[in-house]
């Protein structure tokens, strides 16, 4: 007789093959089991809760990105890349530069091809939609010669006294400018200087003459040339506020020293070809080896393009932030690139020197300062008084208003500019 053990064991043992065999016949027909039923419904619920949950990080992550925070950051990041490409572009220019200038001293024919770099740039920007294109008349045109030509001459004695002198100590000499743009303003204008601003010009006057007294690399016509683009920018400017006018028309900044820029390189290249064409023959170039004339060309390419980039990055920083910023920022910029040639070139310098041109851009930066804070002032006090008359129904305020200082804006686009290489 079996046991109980043995027939309960028995029974489970038939009924657990029992349904063995149902499970097999019901997949053999193709219906699914309970357990894999179950399983399905357990993986369907699992799949629409992870879904949930990546909808749900996703929106939370383009909520994220679309929060006032998110957004002033990406702006204070692009900003923040923007100076560091100015800053940068304007080191590789001054280094490129120098290096083309003394192997190849010919600043005439060098600006030329800078300028026709630039134009060629300009123009690829055109075509490419990257700037807008420009609607310019003859009568422009013929408006813009004579800034183009001073922007050329400006351009010309820096380029001429980088390399006659060390790049920081042009750049000492053209943080001058302030002052013979007071001094021209008064004789041309007859526009008197504030006693702050008066008191600015008294370190910069005090550091550049210091500082020039004790230049290692000193020499009369780097000296001249440099003093002789402070006086071109600074007549440029001078000219643009009184002839100008409103010959700018709808020009952004851009499109305006683009094509100042082309004017100036059409001004140039006679003088370029006439006066450097007979030291730059074949004989005259003897000197150059092949490899080293590659290198001349390919630094020549490079400081141009450099020198576009930095400055068209210039008027985009202008775009994003305030004019004083761009003012603090340009200030640090030179002495960012005095530093960074000092090194490079391993150029000597005593302290009293350096105590110099520190207190002669310390009076650059105290200058922007004031001129910023009353070119503010005078707009305001403008649109208040125009805001009065137009309450009175005056005709002429109604259609003056909104025309604040166009000419000033003529002269603020070449702003970035107005030390083209040196800056």
């Amino acid at each position: 007789a079996a046991s109980p053990v043995v027939g309960v064991v028995g029974c489970w043992g038939s009924a657990a093959g029992g349904a063995r065999a149902g499970r097999a016949v019901h997949r053999r027909q193709g219906a699914p089991s309970h357990v894999t039923l179950a399983a399905q419904a357990a993986g369907a619920s699992n799949f629409a809760d992870a879904e949930g949950e990546g909808q749900g990080l996703g929106g939370g992550v383009q909520g994220l990105l679309r929060s006032p925070l998110a957004t002033k950051v990406a702006g204070l990041l692009a900003v923040v890349s923007l100076f560091a490409l100015w800053y940068g572009g304007s080191i590789y220019f001054n280094i490129y530069n120098k290096q083309v200038l003394k192997a190849f001293p010919f600043p005439l024919t060098c600006t030329v091809a800078y300028m026709c770099l630039g134009s060629l740039m300009g123009a690829c920007g055109w075509l490419l939609g990257f700037i807008p294109k420009p609607k310019v008349s003859a009568k422009q045109i013929r408006a813009f010669v004579p800034v183009a030509a001073l922007h050329t001459v400006g351009y010309v004695c820096t380029m001429m006294s980088l390399g006659q002198v060390a790049v920081s100590f042009t750049h000492t000499i053209k943080a001058a400018e302030p002052f013979f743009s007071v001094v021209l303003s008064y004789l041309v204008l007859g526009k008197r200087a504030s006693l702050p601003m008066l008191l600015s010009l008294v370190p910069i006057v005090l550091g550049v003459s210091v500082a020039s007294m004790t230049e290692l690399s000193f020499n009369w016509l780097g000296f001249a040339t440099a003093i002789l683009a402070n006086l071109a920018g600074t007549a440029r400017n001078v000219y643009s506020k009184t002839m100008l006018g409103d010959a700018r028309g709808q020009l952004d900044s851009m499109n305006l020293f683009t094509i100042i820029t082309i004017i100036s390189a059409v001004i140039l290249a006679p003088f370029a070809l006439l006066l450097e064409a007979v030291p730059f023959q074949p004989a005259a170039l003897q000197t150059l080896s092949a490899v080293s004339a590659g290198s001349v060309l390919a630094k020549l390419v490079l400081a141009g393009a450099w020198l576009q980039i930095f400055q068209q990055t210039s008027y985009e920083i202008l775009n994003r932030v305030s004019p004083v910023t761009h003012s603090v920022g340009n200030c640090v910029k030179r002495v960012v690139v005095i530093v960074a040639t000092v090194i490079f070139f391993r150029n000597p310098i005593n302290p009293v020197n350096a105590i110099a041109t520190a207190v002669a851009l310390s009076g650059v930066f105290a200058y922007s300062q004031v001129k910023l804070r009353e070119t503010q002032a005078r707009k305001k006090a403008k649109k208040a008084a125009q805001a009065a008359q137009a309450e009175e129904g005056s005709p002429s305020a109604v259609a003056d208003a909104g025309e604040i200082s166009g000419v000033e804006q003529s002269v603020s686009a070449l702003a970035p500019c107005s030390s083209t290489a040196a800056n």
